[in-house]
């Protein structure tokens, strides 16, 4: 998985954004043709947040980025 937070000047339109709890994550179309359905796991842990990214598989044996 690839995470850049830093996006001044970067073309992200071959990304579908969404927004949750504030959080914005940018998903590769082919991920979202691949993908059933994306799940966004949020954590607050004091002063450091984290999240999980799960992707249910269209079908069992999918193929495409691991």
């Amino acid at each position: 998985m690839s995470v850049d937070t830093y996006l001044k000047r970067k073309n992200i339109s071959q990304y579908q954004a969404f927004n949750q709890d504030g959080l914005k994550v940018l998903v590769a179309f082919p991920l979202m043709q691949w993908g059933k359905e994306i799940d966004l796991k949020l954590r607050r842990l004091l002063i450091w947040k984290s999240f999980d990214v799960i992707v249910t598989p269209k079908r069992v044996h999918a193929h495409g980025p691991t």
